[in-house]
């Protein structure tokens, strides 16, 4: 019997294959035409799911998504129909193909792997978690090809995903993308997949020396695991690896690597604590400091208390007992390997004279530079417990604004440059001089021109990059003010054709509204366009509230949307004016056209109005009418010459020409394409009729 079911089914596929359908009527007809056969010879082999399900495998096989619904049901609340499938069923056949589509793919960026995706998105309302489940594997295997996975697709949702993990962290500084090797963790469903993914990363970090990204994933493996293998090891390799400083406190280490561990190296990991905790007391002896000795520390040391894992630099405290130093008065020497913030406050409970007569407690300027900030504030009366709340470069910057004893090169850290890269890197120093113009802060614009006076920067650069920054970030009147005080146009006029084009092409993509526009525009010397059209866009504007100027003068579609708005009395004023814009020719073209009939808002324009539009161009105002039917640009030909007659000040070259076409265009027996305005008539016109 099933041989005849086979057999009875085969013939239908052969039915639905031979339908060559290109349509939604071809398919309907080969689905009724399936249906009926299915039904009527083979009704006792066939059911009507299994018909309905072979015409929705050969849609789906033809490529054609835009007709699955003729024979799926793609919405759970859609009525039963009894040509098609159940939406369970449904779902069961997009997510059998996405399957197949998916098991064929052969490579990164195959297109079959976004057809896959496609079926299992359309299967999501109707088939609930196997629509998710697939989705899922979809963006395991896009997030795993990603990372640097060359297998097949398909070989990635059936290989050891643990393993697969472990090979992926080690493809070059993948260890890195801590975050998305979590991801993809969870994707293949690996046991506590962030632990283990972050794991597998903080020992590729040791692996490359690389404390930062150790003491990035660290932390997090510590508060988050417990039992896990791969954690142990990891714990295990930072207690056993010689001469390598960990950037976390060592007990937290040895805590996690007994949570971790399991009854068999359990030994193993006491021994391994009590062999390295020897050999850091030998280290700690060997390097034990003398209080005469200590050098001065020249780092910014984060409280441990409050610093977070990553940022706390054990290595850098010398092994000091702080007896030595309780007689010296010197303890803020010391305070200032364990804590900056501590050894700072000591500090400022000596006297200033007393401070100055002393060996300065550090070697970091910007903590040099604070405490000196602070010493001044407080000597003008501010309250410590407010200064203290205060965001230390600002109060760094506010001292130094009216401080003649440094120059621009000792404010240069203030405004967030690397002192050594600008020193030493000519690229860098030059595009951060550049950078330090663009402020409203007048004295850093000064710094910014002394430093490009002292290394030989054209100081017009200076000018313009302050100007881009007001216009396109300020108020106008703190724009006018600035440029005012500064003598930017002064200074960037005397290189007036490159001063216009940085403004085109530098400064006009930056303004948002219409205010800068106009501002811009007014920087522009009287002969330019920018200055002889700012009228009528101005007024486009007064008459257009929600009109955006600077969209007009770039956007000819834009600009062509809001002249269609404008009456036609108003326009024939502005039209000249208008084709000045850049975009004003192409914007007027494509407002003639769409005002020829009008749309659902505009009535259709005046003829006068095409007229002007199209720059007063016969031909080309004939070719736009020619787009219409024959008798109906005769039609509209008449209607406008009444009008045009009927307006005052209508061009007579017009109106002749008008009459002209229309008498031609009557007597005319045959198409206007092979007579008539075919080559060229009186007027010097050409037909090219689109119809």
């Amino acid at each position: 019997m099933s041989s005849f079911c086979d057999g009875a089914k085969r013939v239908l596929i052969k039915l639905s294959r031979s339908g060559h359908c290109e349509n939604l009527e071809d398919w309907s007809l080969l689905r009724d035409d399936v249906l009926e056969m299915a039904e009527g010879i083979y009704g006792d082999l066939v059911t009507r799911e299994e018909a309905l399900e072979l015409v929705a495998k050969e849609i789906l096989e033809s490529e054609r998504p835009e007709f699955m619904d003729l024979v799926l049901t793609l919405n759970p609340r859609d009525p039963i129909s009894d040509k098609k499938l159940s939406a369970k069923k449904s779902g069961e056949v997009l997510l059998s193909k996405s399957e197949d589509l998916m098991s064929e793919a052969t490579h990164k960026d195959d297109p079959l792997l976004g057809k896959s995706r496609f079926f299992a998105i359309s299967a999501r309302e109707i088939s609930g978690n196997p629509a998710k489940d697939q989705l899922r594997w979809l963006d395991a295997i896009e997030l795993a090809q990603e990372l640097g996975c060359t297998i097949m697709p398909i070989a990635i949702k059936f290989a050891d995903h643990e393993q697969l993990l472990h090979d992926l962290v080690h493809i070059g500084a993948n260890y890195k993308l801590g975050k998305k090797l979590a991801k993809l963790a969870v994707l293949l469903e690996i046991t506590t997949p962030v632990a283990t993914a972050l794991s597998l990363c903080a020992l590729a970090a040791l692996n490359h020396n690389d404390d930062v990204y150790l003491g990035k994933y660290i932390g997090e493996v510590i508060r988050k695991t417990k039992g896990l293998a791969v954690v142990h090891e990891l714990c295990m390799r930072i207690i056993l690896k010689e001469e390598y400083v960990v950037p976390v406190d060592m007990a937290d280490i040895y805590s996690c690597a007994m949570n971790n561990c399991n009854e068999k190296n359990m030994m193993e990991t006491l021994d391994a604590i009590a062999e390295n905790e020897r050999i850091l007391a030998e280290n700690a002896e060997k390097h034990r400091k003398s209080a005469e000795n200590l050098p001065i520390c020249q780092l910014f040391t984060p409280d441990s208390m409050y610093c977070t894992v990553d940022c706390y630099k054990s290595k850098n405290i010398p092994k000091l007992d702080p007896k030595l130093y309780k007689k010296s008065g010197n303890l803020k020497k010391l305070m200032a390997y364990e804590s900056s913030s501590l050894a700072m406050c000591l500090s400022l409970f000596q006297a200033e004279n007393l401070a100055e007569n002393q060996e300065f407690w550090t070697e970091n300027e910007k903590l040099k530079r604070y405490e000196k900030s602070l010493r001044f504030f407080a000597g003008k009366g501010v309250p410590m417990e407010i200064l203290t709340k205060i965001a230390p470069m600002k109060v760094i910057n506010a001292a130094n604004q009216n401080d003649r004893s440094l120059t621009a090169i000792d404010r240069i850290e203030d405004y967030g440059c690397d002192k050594n890269r600008f020193i030493g890197d000519r690229q860098y120093r030059d595009d951060a001089i550049v950078g330090l113009a663009m402020t409203e802060n007048d004295q850093q614009f000064q710094d910014a021109i002394e430093l490009a006076q002292k290394y030989e920067i054209d100081d017009w650069q200076l000018h313009m990059a302050s100007l881009e920054n007001a216009i396109s970030m300020l108020p106008i009147p703190e724009v006018k003010q600035i440029i005012k005080n500064r003598q930017h146009l002064v200074k960037l006029r005397q290189n007036l054709d490159l001063f216009h084009s940085t403004l085109r092409h530098a400064v006009l993509p930056l303004l948002g509204t219409n205010e800068q526009f106009f501002a811009y525009c007014s920087l522009f010397s009287e002969q330019e366009v920018e200055k002889k059209a700012v009228g009528v866009v101005r007024k486009i504007v007064e008459k257009r509230k929600e009109a955006r100027a600077p969209k007009m003068w770039q956007d000819a579609k834009y600009l062509a949307g809001i002249l269609i708005g404008i009456p036609d009395k108003i326009l024939w004023s502005i039209v000249e004016m208008v084709q000045l814009i850049p975009v004003g020719k192409v914007a007027c073209e494509i407002a003639a056209r769409e005002l020829l009939d009008g749309n659902e808002v505009r009535p259709p324009g005046h003829p006068l109005t095409i007229w002007l539009l199209v720059g007063e161009d016969l031909e080309e105002f004939v070719e736009i009418v020619a787009v219409k039917a024959r008798e109906d640009e005769i039609a509209y030909l008449k209607n406008a010459l009444i009008l045009l007659e009927a307006t005052p000040k209508t061009p007579k070259i017009l109106i002749e020409a008008l009459k002209d076409r229309v008498e031609k265009m009557e007597r005319s027996t045959i198409s206007p394409e092979n007579q008539g305005f075919g080559a060229q008539n009186e007027t010097g016109m050409k037909m090219r009729r689109k119809n």
